[in-house]
């Protein structure tokens, strides 16, 4: 679920092999979104400076909306082709630069762990320098790993959570990443928020590892230097 920065009344709701649905009195009522190449919907992301403009990941890679979030399209260009039975290019999110409204970045992944067939490119990291129009491949987190979360920082610091690899960190603008995780009890991450133009960072952790007879306990973290 998200709700628009710039008009708090409209709501986005994403959900397992349900599509979008769009809410405009906050909630009040709903309707269908259209467009999506698959209905297996992961995370929201507003463009800060194109009001309306909504990006949205799915098992099928990254989608854009123009008017907030009632009719999509799938922006696809430089990802791997469609395969009948597997998933080519799931993506869990989609950011945009912070320095640079142009450029955005989208990881390979799925918090809700879908189970995909061939190469579905686990871990990637694409990039866009013009809006979305055409994508490359910029790097891969942890040798591939399922991507759940991403967040940037006020000082543009790229963190990614890596299915039970712990928070991966960036400087370099996504291109090369090492793993950041001291003072967590382990790597089951499963989301991550940011502080809007600060340093401060939550993780929520699920269920650890056994430890004797007991599973590591989960709970939320909070880093403050980024």
């Amino acid at each position: 679920m998200a709700v628009d920065p710039a008009d708090p009344d409209r709501v986005l709701l994403g959900g397992d092999l349900l599509g979008i649905a769009v809410s405009e009195d906050g909630g009040e009522r709903w309707e269908r979104a259209d467009g999506l190449l698959s209905l297996e919907v992961a995370s929201f992301t507003f463009h800060p400076e194109r009001p309306g403009e909504v990006w949205v990941g799915t098992m099928s890679g990254p989608h854009v909306s123009t008017d907030g979030g009632r009719t999509w399209e799938p922006r696809r260009a430089g990802f791997p082709d469609i395969e009948e039975f597997t998933y080519s290019a799931p993506v869990e999110v989609v950011l945009v630069d912070r320095n640079d409204a142009e450029r955005l970045l989208a990881f390979g992944g799925s918090q809700r762990e879908w189970e995909s067939f061939g190469d579905p490119a686990w871990g990637a990291v694409w990039e866009s320098t013009d809006a979305g129009a055409t994508w490359t491949r910029l790097a891969t987190i942890a040798d591939g790993t399922n991507v759940v979360a991403a967040v940037q920082l006020g000082d543009g610091t790229l963190l990614a959570a890596a299915e039970d690899r712990g928070v991966h960190r960036s400087t370099d603008g996504g291109r090369t990443w090492e793993q950041s995780g001291a003072g967590l009890p382990h790597g089951n991450v499963r989301d991550l928020a940011a502080v809007p133009d600060g340093a401060t960072v939550y993780a929520a952790l699920g269920e650890g590892p056994l430890d004797g007879t007991e599973h590591l306990h989960g709970g939320v973290y909070r880093s403050d230097d980024g």
